[in-house]
């Protein structure tokens, strides 16, 4: 379905190219993000699971104890005229 995950090799990132060939600065480009992954590949992993714990905990939080409405104070004031259709004064 439009939910399934694709499955990712294991290993290394690798990249590409289908259809035309790129600049030499963006393939430099493209391949710096590949070697920032593969060399920060533990540490990306470790703070996203960090998220993910926090995010699982600050939901069971939540549905164990919702947040209750709170009163709204709403200041009104009546005027002499009403204003104009266009929204001011004349």
């Amino acid at each position: 379905g439009a939910t399934d995950l694709p499955t990712f090799p294991v290993g290394k990132a690798t990249s590409s190219i289908v259809g035309k060939q790129p600049a030499a600065e963006d393939l430099g480009i493209i391949q710096s993000l590949l070697d920032l992954y593969n060399n920060e590949h533990a540490r990306l992993l470790t703070a996203h699971q960090g998220r993910e714990r926090a995010r699982l905990t600050n939901e069971a939080e939540l549905k164990a104890h919702p947040p209750q409405p709170k009163d709204i104070i709403l200041n009104f004031w009546r005027t002499d005229r009403p204003a104009s259709a266009k929204g001011g004064a004349k």
